[in-house]
């Protein structure tokens, strides 16, 4: 499912001729959590906020 407004969904045919406004960018730290949790470990709240608020504008 791609979904435009989430850029690592998209691609550059996608989103070559958009007029984007604004953007949401998820920021935190990336790095290991040892052996249990992923390295997205820090923007996973971030990320679900960036994207949800792309779907609803």
């Amino acid at each position: 499912m791609i979904r435009p407004y989430v850029l690592a969904d998209t691609n550059w045919k996608h989103l070559k001729d958009v007029d984007f406004e604004l953007a949401v960018l998820p920021w935190g730290a990336t790095e290991a959590h040892n052996y249990h949790l992923p390295y997205s470990t820090d923007v996973i709240e971030g990320t679900a906020i960036a994207e949800e608020a792309g779907r609803i504008a």
